[in-house]
């Protein structure tokens, strides 16, 4: 694996599809672009139709230069199993076959809220989401040889905690601490998915990555005052690297040929802030058996969907 990888080094991708959550802004705008220039039908799946069609126009007039992009828009809030389940419906609808799933959506240390099932709203929105729109989508996934699941992660899952985090209340309630543990979750349902799925005997595989330290929207939805959260993203954009350059660890657990199923790629320079990509160490408690188990049962009891049920 090349320590210098960037987009050059894609393969064709020419006949594949991929799903791409959040894909109208941030890493998720770029991964969409990448695998669109390298010839992937890419759906783009959205919270707002808005956004999503304005940066889908944005999209085709870049690249209709170099390729004709296939670039759809698909409605989808993470935040509601309710659209989790209809966007699934629709992909079976639609599609026989998955290359592609890349959970890339996230939101960071909103202001306290519980949505219609119960759940936390950053959990929601950053796991328990994925996770159903994983399930749903993994008969299409199974079906495909040599499709992946990509979870992002983030350097806030080092400080993230599991341990007691109850996803469905709100009793001391700390944005930042909240997000820490979605973060963590991310990478312990990439590890759990794909240890299950090589003992199922599937060719999918499931990997993680992380864009360290990058500029997104995520200042969007952080809960500080206006004026705080505008100097927060100014300050932001002097220390980040381009959402461009963020995307690549996620674009090369995604496309890279030969990558191991439970790998975890981010930044290459020291303190995985900013570089390059290559494989990282996943986090040891992110590996933890018992973990992983017990966020498994928890996100089926939270969601009533599990990933295997289909393969099994």
């Amino acid at each position: 694996m090349s320590l210098l990888w960037n987009k050059k080094d894609m393969p064709d991708l020419s006949g594949r599809t991929a799903v791409v959550t959040g894909a109208n802004s941030g890493l998720g705008y770029e991964t969409t672009k990448a695998l669109a220039a390298a010839g992937a039908r890419v759906i783009m799946a959205c919270r707002t139709l808005s956004k999503a069609k304005g940066a889908q126009a944005k999209l085709i007039e870049s690249l209709q230069d170099s390729v004709d992009p296939e670039i759809e828009i698909e409605l989808l809030d993470l935040a509601s199993l309710e659209s989790v389940d209809a966007f699934v419906a629709r992909m079976f609808d639609q599609r026989d076959d998955l290359d592609l799933l890349i959970n890339n959506a996230g939101v960071m240390a909103t202001p306290p809220q519980i949505t219609e099932d119960g759940i936390e709203f950053q959990f929601a929105c950053n796991h328990t989401g994925h996770f159903a729109l994983t399930a749903g989508l993994m008969p299409l996934l199974h079906d495909t040889p040599g499709s992946r699941v990509v979870a992002v992660s983030s350097l806030a899952a080092r400080s993230g905690s599991l341990i007691d985090h109850d996803p469905t209340s709100l009793d001391g309630y700390d944005p930042m601490a909240v997000y820490g543990a979605t973060k963590l979750a991310n990478q312990v349902f990439a590890v759990e998915l794909d240890r299950r799925l090589r003992a199922a005997g599937s060719p999918t595989i499931s990997v993680a990555a992380h864009p360290g330290l990058s500029a997104t929207n995520l200042f969007d939805s952080f809960a500080m005052p206006r004026a705080l959260a505008i100097g927060a993203r100014l300050g932001s954009k002097l220390v980040t690297q381009p959402a461009s350059i963020g995307a690549l660890p996620q674009l090369r657990a995604a496309c890279e040929p030969g990558v191991r199923g439970g790998s975890y790629f981010g930044p290459a320079f020291p303190g995985q802030a900013y570089g390059p990509p290559k494989e990282i160490p996943v986090l040891g408690h992110a590996a933890d058996l018992d973990t992983g188990t017990r966020l498994w049962d928890l996100s089926i009891e939270l969601t009533g969907a599990d990933p295997m049920a289909s393969i099994s």
